[in-house]
């Protein structure tokens, strides 16, 4: 049986952005979804990322914020809607637990709906292709529901609910019906009992048609049977006018638009010529909410525009497979405020038209996938990250962006993507690894990515870790993860002189760390084995004594305290790490899972930076010491916006740190995090919440700043309440299990949810 998520659950998992993050990727390469106007707001809009974030402009778009963050960042947020009810609902896609329907307040800023459909008994994977909330009533909801089985046959179900999602009634299943599987769902916006299924393909001869329904999906009528039929739009004002687009269909079905005005029941064919494309189907058909004689739709390669309420149209015809220009739009919105603007998001980048969609141009927003982050040595003004198989350097001191080697967005590779590797001592020296089919090169560039040299050549291999060494700043030692351990020497480009380093143990080196105030010593980690040579590798010596790693399990990142150089961090695949004498003896100060990153603060004594990756099993997190990494506090995921990451770096102040993330929908983000003491962390601002210690084995503290508290309520990760508190402002958790627990605070301002560890 799926688990529900509560919605109590799900607002304490879920919030709005504090807005201290920034994005620091270039605009070039953006994309957003969905882009839509507030009809009552000028100048804001709502826009999905590729990712797990809603967001907001309040100044069209120059600036944009993250208004909501879906908790699980492997999920993807779909097909955008407003409602007049200052609302906007979308799907949530990715996750067996939580895929559905939800429904964002504008004015509370909460989640207050969710439409999770039932499971199908014999569902291997299930997702929501399609839905329609009742704009009279939002607990009303058709939710169009595909599937498959272990077999990977595919099955679509429609359910309908009038109490919230509480209880369902299907009302349609593929299998019932020829296999036809549905396009699309609609509810009429006049009749909550009226529903309508625009239908596609199938397994069989039988193909398409319009059902609808008067009575909840009791009963179905038929229209147009064998038209293949996916967008369905109703007039604002008067519903008895719809219209229809084809979907993709065989060789015998011809392209068209259709039009009804007496809400379905019988349908013209408009008079517009069609381009032969490769799909031919239409997408999305809307109004302009300042003209209603003024429709766009949106069609694989072309948009044809009517300004007469649809007698006369005209087509703008653009080429196939193009991203830099139009390319299969599915969604449009006008601005309320100005007829002939108009936002259209296209399959690669979003696109803006000053003149209701005749011209287009590419609408520029900071928000790429990144895989790689990372800072030039010492220098926070050069910025680089990997984006589309290349690198993009931003001299921010210079105000200049460069990119190199990007590919095509829409060209797929089944190729690796490469990889890239920042020098922490050379100034603008870049490494790069490609695995392609005709071989795998290790690279090396000078000039920030902008040309590559020649390292190395082999077949089917990769890099696991890499590292300049500190005395010879043209020596680098790469890990291979089937060749083994390497130096190469490239102080002469036209000579590179490869040797092969003697490991003292079997497996893969993924770590190597030269320590740069003793020469020639140098650090490696072979899976969960530290190891260490005082002559430059050629002698090793075992130093993991009382590292608690198991067989699988990895030592990934080494540091040392620059202010103790017998002081060593060692973070891992189970927690990190700490010794204090050279290695004789480590001690574990944190536990966690796939932490891969960890520095000392070069300015303030003490200070240390660790990064949690993202994983099947974790997720991105930044926690930080302040005293030589005796204790850690983990900074909240809401002030990372719960992002999917794989890189960080840092950048050291003093008594703060700037982290950059490279993450899988927002680009580069940036948060500054202050180092100052353990239990009142600076990068929130004195008007927020702050609850601290936390994690802690037994009191929080509450600092409301300027808000007054009226009530607290503990809860437990099931949503389930523990207590309830009277205006305090220090709470015992002593006679608490060990766990995660959420604490509502209700003040005069609204409600605010924080998240406590018992440890």
């Amino acid at each position: 049986m799926r688990k529900i998520i509560s919605l109590l659950l799900l607002t304490l998992l879920s919030f709005k952005s504090n807005g201290q993050i920034q994005f620091q990727g270039a605009k070039e390469y953006g994309r957003l979804y969905n882009i839509t106007f507030d009809p009552t707001t000028e100048n804001t809009l709502y826009a999905l990322s590729i990712g797990n974030h809603l967001m907001v402009s309040h100044d069209k778009g120059q600036e944009w914020q993250v208004l909501y963050s879906f908790p699980n960042s492997i999920v993807m947020l779909k097909d955008l809607k407003y409602r007049t009810d200052h609302s906007l609902t979308f799907i949530v896609d990715g996750t067996a637990d939580e895929d559905g329907v939800y429904y964002y307040n504008l004015s509370t800023e909460s989640i207050e709906q969710q439409f999770i459909a039932p499971i199908p008994s014999n569902s291997y994977r299930d997702w929501i292709s399609s839905y329609s909330i009742y704009e009279g009533d939002s607990n009303i909801a058709l939710v169009h529901q595909s599937f498959m089985d272990q077999s990977f046959n595919a099955f679509s179900k429609v359910y309908y609910t009038i109490d919230g999602g509480s209880t369902w009634q299907e009302i349609y299943y593929n299998v019932n019906y020829d296999g036809v599987h549905p396009n699309n769902v609609a509810i009429a916006p006049n009749n909550p009992n009226k529903l309508y299924v625009a239908r596609g393909a199938g397994p069989n001869s039988t193909q398409g048609g319009l059902l609808i329904s008067d009575d909840s999906g009791n009963n179905w009528r038929e229209k147009m049977a064998d038209i293949t039929f996916n967008p369905i739009t109703f007039h604002p004002v008067n519903a008895d006018i719809m219209w229809m687009g084809t979907a993709i269909g065989d060789e015998s079905q011809n392209e068209a638009l259709y039009k009804s005005l007496d809400g379905g029941e019988n349908w013209e064919e408009v008079n517009i010529n069609w381009t032969a494309a490769s799909l031919d189907c239409i997408n999305f058909i809307t109004y302009n909410p300042n003209n209603h004689d003024n429709i766009i739709v949106l069609e694989e390669n072309e948009i044809s525009i009517s300004e007469d309420a649809g007698n006369t149209w005209t087509n703008y015809v653009y080429p196939e497979n193009e991203p830099e220009t139009y390319t299969f739009g599915f969604n449009a919105s006008f601005n309320p405020f100005s007829s002939n603007e108009v936002f259209i998001t296209a399959d690669w980048y979003p696109m803006f038209s000053f003149d209701g969609g005749a011209n287009l141009d590419i609408f520029p927003v900071p928000f790429h996938k990144n895989s790689m982050v990372g800072l030039a040595p010492g220098l926070e003004s050069h910025l680089y990250y990997s984006l589309q198989d290349g690198i993009v350097h931003r001299d921010f001191t210079a105000n200049q962006t460069e990119s190199h080697y990007i590919s095509p967005i829409d060209i797929f590779s089944l190729s690796n993507p490469t990889r890239y590797f920042v020098d922490p001592i050379t100034f603008g020296r870049i490494y790069s690894f490609s695995d392609t089919f005709s071989g795998a090169f290790l690279e090396v560039s000078n000039n920030h990515g902008a040309s590559r040299e020649l390292l190395y050549q082999t077949f089917f291999d990769d890099v696991r870790a890499l590292s300049p060494n500190p005395n010879s700043q043209d020596v680098v030692w790469v890990s291979m993860r089937d060749a083994g351990l390497f130096s190469f020497d490239f102080s002469n480009l036209n000579q590179i002189i490869e040797t092969p380093i003697q490991t003292p143990g079997n497996g893969i080196v993924y770590e190597i760390y030269f320590s740069p105030f003793q020469n020639n010593e140098v650090w490696i980690s072979i899976n969960n084995s530290l190891y260490r040579s005082l002559d430059g590798g050629s002698v090793w010596e075992v130093r993991d004594n009382s590292l608690t790693l198991g067989t699988d399990e990895i030592v990934y990142d080494i540091t040392q305290n620059p202010n103790n150089t017998d002081e060593y961090i060692a973070a891992s695949s189970n927690g990190i790490y700490k010794t204090i004498n050279g290695g004789d003896v480590w001690e574990k100060v944190y536990t966690a899972s796939n932490i891969q990153k960890v520095a000392y603060s070069p300015i303030s004594t003490g200070q240390l930076v660790a990064s949690i990756y993202s994983s099947d099993v974790t997720v991105a997190q930044i926690i930080y010491s302040v005293d030589n990494g005796e204790e850690w506090q983990a900074v909240p995921l809401e002030n990372i916006v719960h992002s999917l990451s794989f890189s960080m770096d840092y950048f050291f102040d003093q008594d703060a740190v700037d982290v950059y993330l490279a993450t899988n929908d927002l680009g580069v983000i940036k948060l500054n995090v202050a180092l100052d003491q353990l239990d009142s962390p600076e990068y929130t601002t004195s008007n927020e919440i702050i609850i601290y210690p936390n994690p802690t084995n037994d009191e929080i503290n509450v600092q409301a700043g300027d808000h007054t508290i009226k009530e607290l309520v503990l809860y437990n990760n099931l949503g389930g309440e523990v207590n309830r508190y009277s205006v305090i402002k220090r709470i015992s958790l002593s006679n608490l299990q060990k766990g995660i627990y959420y604490l509502k605070i209700t003040t005069e301002k609204g409600i605010y949810i924080k998240r406590v560890i018992k440890d």
